[in-house]
């Protein structure tokens, strides 16, 4: 909204605005897509078939809207014809018809959208909102078992397929909506909606020490998937950030010296044995993020409430060893049963240690201990596959992942600890590298870097300068001189956000009267929203 139409809406003077072309834009070529973005949803949900045609569902969803608003479409079409709307007539349609203030009614239809309480049909003019709630909606198993999870469409996202809320504004069409139900995307945004919400109730309130997952077992699994690729994405970014700030301190300076620079000195050797025998993670009082609670209760099946830090120290000597030497280390100190425990060696204390190394001021002392602390998280992923996704029964929920994989992700390190096939994984890069001074792990760590931070970035940068006629973006440039010129800091010197964006699915459940507000990292439900997973039948603790 521009600032003079703004202005022009408080002016308790005007009774009448033009909404012709020439005064009025709700959407143009350059601007923010108004008609696109709410098509998109309008696809997604269901609501639409195409242009032309509402399905069932939209049309009750648009007699609730009809019933809510206190305004006919007659006067609107009026107002469209003269090229002026009344004020009166605009503050009657915003008094029923904003966001903010839902009816029950229509609250009710959108709660059976989100969450495809809908009929499972192929054909648009038979869905009707016919499903209620109830622990049969929450199997997955049928879906990550058949051979059906083999044709999951490609092009829609990890993100569209859990939560149902990427690419929304890219829609143009209708799905195939028998397709849509046979591969369980209505199992998969549902399951994941619903574990969500339950989590948020579980972390607010800590009715026991863990959740009792049930019924969410199976979407448990997945997400620890998920949340295992962020922890890998996040340790990747951070030695992508150590090895840039290496370059700017001792630029020009070829690959292969920097690296023996970082990893061969003997301030990496040292930071390694740290890692595996001087950190104590501390909990303070400040509570922290509930998604990161949410997040980090997924993982390991509980999650600190208060703020971390880690505290190091140095006195623990230097490290010798290979790969495989630090993997046996993590896993010495782990209790029987599940590995992922909340220990000083967890994926949470190294990203929570790398994050603190992260703040201080660039240098190469700093750029050494977080390439090692990196090292020491994806080491401490690797491990997670010969414990964990390697058993059979795990065996669905890794191949539902694989299509999402890319990388450098958890495929990259998954299999680091199977000799006869760990420098397949890092092609090319041990004929540049060859043997770093130190450590037989440091050797490991620099094919890593070199073929999946150093080639890897400028494999995307080519990739991206040939879709496109304009200037790519980039990080740095070689002068004439062949110096080089910094154009941008990597994202502010800090990791990528997480692999989901939860922002708009925050929005969702607050105007669906499920959450108090819109920021998951302090949800709270609602009445509304603890009487819905009930209907699940999910209850992740009994109270106290």
């Amino acid at each position: 909204m521009s600032d003079e139409l703004q202005t022009t809406l408080n002016d308790s003077t005007v009774d009448r605005i033009s909404i012709e072309p020439a005064d009025l834009t709700i959407a143009g070529a350059d601007r923010a897509r108004f008609d696109q973005y709410y098509k998109g949803i309008l696809y997604r949900l269901h609501l639409f078939e195409n242009e032309w045609t509402v399905t069932p569902l939209g049309e009750q969803l648009a007699e609730a809207f009809d019933d809510a608003i206190d305004v006919e479409f007659d006067e609107v079409r009026a107002a469209v014809e003269n090229d002026e709307v009344e004020m009166e007539l605009i503050h009657r349609f915003a008094s029923g018809g904003c966001l903010c203030q839902l009816s029950n009614r229509e609250q009710e239809l959108l709660t059976r959208s989100y969450f495809y309480l809908v009929t499972r049909t192929g054909h648009y003019d038979e869905l009707q909102f016919d499903l209620d709630p109830q622990p049969d909606l929450l199997d997955l198993r049928p879906f990550l078992t058949s051979d059906v999870r083999e044709e999951r469409s490609l092009e829609t996202t990890i993100e569209a397929t859990l939560v149902g809320t990427e690419f929304v504004e890219d829609a143009d069409f209708s799905e195939d909506l028998g397709r849509f139900f046979e591969t369980g995307r209505d199992f998969y945004v549902r399951c994941s909606l619903v574990m969500l919400l339950a989590l948020g109730e579980w972390v607010t309130t800590r009715p026991t020490t863990q959740p009792m997952f049930g019924e969410l077992a199976d979407i448990r699994e997945i997400w620890r998937l998920l949340v295992h690729a962020e922890h890998t994405s996040h340790a990747f970014q951070a030695m992508f950030i150590g090895l840039l700030e290496a370059v700017r301190e001792e630029e020009p300076i070829q690959p292969e010296p920097l690296l023996e620079m970082l990893i061969g000195h003997e301030e990496f050797d040292d930071t390694i044995e740290r890692g595996l025998s001087g950190l104590t993670v501390t909990e303070g009082e400040k509570e922290r993020s509930r998604l990161t609670q949410i997040r980090d209760t997924i993982y390991f099946g509980m999650a600190y409430s208060g703020n971390i830090t880690v505290e190091i120290d140095n006195d623990v000597g230097s490290f010798t060893g290979t790969w495989r030497d630090v993997a046996d280390r993590l896993q010495a100190n782990e209790l029987d049963g599940d590995p992922f425990q909340l220990t000083n060696q967890s994926e949470r204390a190294y990203r929570q240690v790398l994050n603190q190394t992260l703040r201080e001021s660039p240098s190469l002392s700093k750029s050494r201990r977080v390439m090692a602390y990196g090292a020491l998280q994806l080491a401490r992923l690797s491990t997670r596959y010969v414990q964990y996704f390697a058993k059979d029964e795990l065996a669905p929920f890794v191949e539902w992942f694989r299509t999402a994989n890319t990388h450098p992700g958890p495929l990259t390190i998954w299999r680091l600890l199977d000799d006869d096939v760990s420098l397949q994984l890092i092609p090319r890069a041990t004929q540049k590298v060859g043997s770093i001074d130190g450590t037989a792990f440091g050797t490991t760590v620099a094919e890593l870097t070199e073929r999946w931070l150093v080639e890897h970035y400028f494999e995307r940068l080519y990739e991206k300068m040939g879709e496109s006629n304009g200037k790519s973006p980039q990080l740095l440039s070689m002068d004439v001189d062949r110096s080089l010129s910094f154009e941008q800091q990597y994202n502010n010197g800090r990791p990528n956000a997480p692999t989901l964006k939860f922002e708009r699915l925050g929005d969702i459940f607050y105007e669906l009267g499920l959450t108090e507000g819109a920021d998951l990292s302090g949800i709270q439900l609602t009445p509304r929203g603890r009487k819905l997973i009930r209907a699940f039948d999910v209850n992740l603790g009994e109270d106290r």
